[in-house]
């Protein structure tokens, strides 16, 4: 039976598997033990943005929740501590904003990988919780549920802009969560996030109190705290921060590769395609616009070439990039989960694989226009004739010697409403209209050369005209 699309969630990679495994195995063992509380089993959620798994503990008047989420922006994964309370669900963090707690340990683990890394931080977890329990059973009385409701809820607000509807910051929180795994007021989306330097992050706050622009209760507790000369512990951002360094390099190396190669496949190919399309022909020489430099390829061939060499390297990147850092990286699955989480986002939005493709092939298709281009462009001399891509084609054409045309030009439009005199301009008509602008041709040079011999030889007469475009049939 064929799969409903809407039926279809996102991949769990072979990383995350191992992490939840794990999880598990700690969880079943710390739950036989009913220091917890009583262990109500898993709740998962997942859908096609989004993967969570919540291991769930009663205790009474609340229920604690070990939750897992995979993230790639941020961090490989994030084990993080949960409360829910009267059916609401919070972090620790509002249960100290409530009471005004000077606890600013990071109660969330990110960027795990073992076994016992992951048991390691889901027995902390489950101590915080126990630690904490007289407080958050206060926090559930009546007199400070809805306190603590309010507050929470004002966090996220503050987050938003004043114009934004009650349904329009619920979706933003939404695309929050699939996106980063945690809610906005969590401290993963504070100033804190990066900073592992208490004076440094003590300055950053001060800055923007200042600008009025701390939002969070987490934030200004913080910040009070720094104030009163505590030292601030981020061991998050210190293995962010490392991995961060080598994972730039790496991706940094990656895509360079693939744009050079992207870059050269495109010159490469233009002048295989050029040198198969004029075979037997004798191309120009042109005075290059960078200099002194001669080439075989008219300027607007040049800039042909250039948007291909652009619009492949791009393309290359989003094709090859993911396959090379594999090799820089040895298999290091966190950091190719972040690659492609980065290629794949926009604007702290998801673009779809279609979309995705669609930008591939959109640079395919506009990089073949352009080395297409170059390709056909060119003007070259046969022993019977020459070829030339006309005013009106697309396609080069060849035009014997007998019913080609040699004009004199006296002007080349530059824009809409300036003309350019030339020094020595040539144009060529395939007879019919259509024509080939030669442009500046050097006095008495191989080119001027060829075609007075051309006009001498088979009787022409060479035409004056203003601009290329007075060429008429």
């Amino acid at each position: 039976m064929k799969k409903n699309k809407k039926d279809k969630k996102i991949k769990i990679d072979d990383i995350s598997k191992d992490i939840i495994a794990a999880l598990k195995k700690e969880i079943d063992s710390d739950a036989a033990t009913g220091a917890y509380g009583t262990f109500l089993g898993y709740e998962e959620e997942h859908t096609k943005y989004f993967y969570k798994l919540s291991a769930v503990f009663d205790r009474g008047s609340y229920k604690v929740k070990i939750t897992y989420t995979p993230n790639v922006l941020l961090f490989s994964n994030i084990i993080d501590l949960e409360y829910e309370i009267n059916g609401e669900n919070f972090l620790i963090y509002d249960i100290f904003n409530l009471f005004d707690i000077s606890d600013f340990e990071q109660y969330y683990f990110s960027d795990l990988s073992t076994e016992a890394e992951t048991g390691e931080a889901v027995r902390s977890l489950l101590d915080v919780a126990v630690k904490y329990d007289y407080d958050v059973k206060k926090a559930a009385q009546e007199e400070n549920f809805e306190r603590l409701k309010q507050n929470r809820d004002t966090d996220i607000k503050n987050g938003f802009n004043d114009g934004m509807t009650d349904e329009e910051i619920e979706s933003e929180v939404k695309d929050c969560i699939e996106m980063f795994g945690v809610v906005p007021n969590h401290p993963v989306c504070s100033y804190a996030l990066d900073t592992t330097d208490s004076a440094k992050l003590l300055k950053k706050l001060e800055k923007q109190d200042k600008k009025g622009k701390i939002e969070t209760l987490y934030e200004k507790r913080l910040l009070e705290y720094l104030r009163g000369g505590n030292k601030f512990e981020n061991k998050n951002a210190e293995n962010k921060k490392a991995f961060e360094k080598t994972f730039k390099k790496q991706s940094f190396l990656a895509d360079s590769v693939c744009f050079v190669c992207g870059m050269v496949f495109a010159v490469v190919v233009a002048l295989i395609a050029r040198s198969i399309v004029f075979s037997g022909y004798e191309l120009l020489t042109y005075s290059s616009f960078v200099g002194n430099i001669t080439i075989h390829l008219p300027n607007e061939g040049f800039f042909g070439i250039a948007l291909g060499m652009i619009m492949f390297a791009g393309a290359f990147v989003k094709l090859f990039g993911k396959t090379l850092l594999s090799k820089l990286v040895k298999g290091d699955e966190t950091a190719l989960q972040r690659y492609e989480a980065e290629k794949n986002s926009e604007n702290g939005k998801k673009i779809k694989p279609a979309e995705n493709i669609i930008v591939i092939v959109v640079l395919l298709v506009i990089g073949i226009a352009g080395i297409t281009f170059t390709a056909t462009n060119n003007f070259g001399f046969g022993e019977n004739g020459v070829k030339f891509t006309s005013s009106e084609s697309f396609i080069p054409e060849t035009v014997s010697y007998d019913d080609l045309e040699i004009y004199s030009l006296k002007y080349f439009i530059s824009d809409e409403e300036n003309k350019t005199e030339y020094k020595n301009g040539y144009a060529v008509s395939n007879g019919k209209g259509g024509f080939y602008e030669l442009g500046e041709v050097a006095p008495g040079g191989e080119t001027e050369k060829r075609l007075l011999s051309v006009a001498e030889k088979y009787g022409k007469k060479i035409k004056t005209v203003n601009i290329a475009e007075d060429i008429k049939k």
